[in-house]
C-alpha cells in the first residue's frame, strides 16, 4: 500500500506508509482535506510517523502494575523505553520520540471499531502534543466567520456550543469549527468540516428540522430507549457513562461543505471575539480583561486534553523537548485586540436573546 501523507497548514506533517484500511478510512473521513496528493513518498522528517509494530513488546510484572495505574505502560521496544497501550494483555499501540523530534506511533493492525476509535484518539493526542511543541494549540470549541473575522465559542463539553453555533450559521456566518480547531499566530483554523447533531439539538432548536432531517437511524424505538435509560439510571444515579448515553441517544454527522444553511466553510480567520460560556451567570454577560480571558481559556484547554496529562508528561520526560505553558502559548498566538465575553449557556427559551447579545459585541 502507498504512503499516506497529511499536512496541517504547514504547521505539522504526518506520514503513514502502508496504513491499513480501517485506520486509513477513519483518518480520511475526519481529515480528508489535509491529505496530500499524490502521496508517493515519505515526508522527511515528518512530525508524526505512523507505522505497524515490528516486534511485540512484553508486558512484565512491573509494566502490568503501571498499566493498572495509568492505563498505559513503559516497556522496552526497539531497544528503547516507550509508552505502550495494551488491550486484553496484547500490545496495541506504542508511542515514543525518535531522532529529529519525530513522534512515532506504532500500531497493531485491527479492523475492530474499538481499535480504530482508540487509534484515532491517540492520533489526535499526537497532533495536540506536536502543535504544543511548535507553540500552537489544538483547541476545543466552535468557530464561525464573517468578513475574515472569527467568533469563537468556548466552554466545557455539553454546555451548548453546538446549538449556538448552528444559530449563528443560520444568521449568515460561515463555518470553521464545531469541536476542534487550531490556534496559531493571529488565526484560528479548521480541523473538521462535520458537525455532530443529536436529538437534543432538535429540542432546543425547533427550526432545525427545516434544514436537516430529524429522523435518525436508531438501534431501538424511543419508548424502549427511555425505559432502558430509566433503568440504568438506577445503576448510575449521578450520570450515565458516555458510551451508554451515546448508545441511548444516537446522533449523526452533518457535512457543512454541502452548505445546508446557505453559508460556506472557511479554513482560517482572525479571532476578534472569544465567547466563554459558563453556567451560573443567571443571564448576565460580562466583558473580561485579556488577562482574565486568557486565564479561563488556559483552564478550558487543560480540561480538553486533561485526561491525557499523565501520557503527555511521560512522553516529554523521555524526550528532549519542552512546550511552553498553556497560558504562554495563548498569549503568543492571540491577536492583541481580541475581546473576551463571559456569557450564560443558552437553552430553548433564551437561544435567540443570547445570540443577539453576543452579536451586539461583535460589531
Amino acid at each position: 500500500m502507498d504512503t499516506f501523507n497529511l499536512r496541517f497548514y504547514n504547521l505539522i506533517s504526518i506520514s503513514a506508509p502502508g496504513l491499513p484500511g480501517g485506520f486509513r478510512r477513519k483518518v480520511k473521513e475526519k481529515l480528508n482535506h489535509f491529505v496530500l496528493e499524490p502521496a508517493d513518498s515519505l515526508i522527511e522528517p515528518p512530525d508524526i510517523l505512523l507505522s505497524p509494530m515490528v516486534e511485540k513488546p512484553v508486558l512484565d510484572d512491573f509494566s502490568e502494575h503501571v498499566n493498572h495505574i495509568y492505563g498505559f505502560s513503559q516497556v522496552n521496544y526497539l531497544e528503547r523505553e516507550v509508552i505502550c497501550f495494551f488491550h486484553r494483555g496484547e500490545p496495541e499501540i506504542c508511542l515514543f520520540f525518535k531522532n529529529a523530534g519525530t513522534l512515532e506511533l506504532h500500531y497493531r493492525a485491527s479492523s475492530r471499531d474499538r481499535a480504530v476509535g482508540f487509534f484515532w484518539g491517540l492520533l489526535l493526542f499526537c497532533c495536540h502534543l506536536m502543535l504544543k511543541l511548535k507553540n500552537c494549540l489544538l483547541c476545543h470549541g466552535g468557530v464561525v466567520e464573517r468578513d475574515g473575522k472569527a467568533l469563537v465559542l468556548s466552554g466545557h463539553r455539553g454546555i451548548g456550543k453546538t446549538p449556538l453555533l448552528l444559530s449563528l450559521l443560520r444568521r449568515g456566518f460561515n463555518y470553521i469549527s464545531d469541536d476542534k480547531f487550531i490556534l496559531s499566530p493571529g488565526k484560528v483554523s479548521m480541523v473538521e468540516t462535520k458537525v455532530f447533531i443529536n436529538q437534543y439539538h432538535f429540542k432546543v432548536l425547533p427550526w432545525l428540522d427545516q434544514y436537516i432531517d430529524a429522523e435518525m437511524k436508531t438501534i431501538m424505538p424511543l419508548p424502549v430507549r427511555q425505559m432502558i435509560h430509566k433503568a440504568v439510571g438506577r445503576i448510575w444515579p449521578a450520570s450515565l457513562p458516555s458510551r451508554v448515553y451515546c448508545y441511548l441517544n444516537p446522533g449523526m454527522q452533518i457535512d457543512l461543505t454541502e452548505e445546508i444553511f446557505g453559508t460556506g466553510v472557511v479554513k482560517q480567520a482572525e479571532p476578534v471575539l472569544w465567547v466563554l460560556l459558563q453556567g451560573g451567570l443567571h443571564s448576565r454577560f460580562k466583558m473580561l480583561t485579556r488577562s482574565q480571558g486568557v486565564d479561563k481559556l488556559a483552564l478550558l484547554q487543560k480540561l480538553f486534553f486533561g485526561y491525557r496529562f499523565e501520557l503527555e508528561t511521560a512522553l516529554l520526560v523521555s524526550g528532549d523537548s519542552r512546550p511552553s505553558s498553556m497560558r504562554r502559548i495563548l498569549e503568543d498566538n492571540l491577536p492583541p485586540d481580541t475581546k473576551f465575553l463571559l456569557a450564560p449557556p443558552p437553552d430553548k427559551r433564551t437561544m435567540d436573546s443570547v445570540c443577539e447579545r453576543i452579536l451586539s459585541h461583535w460589531s
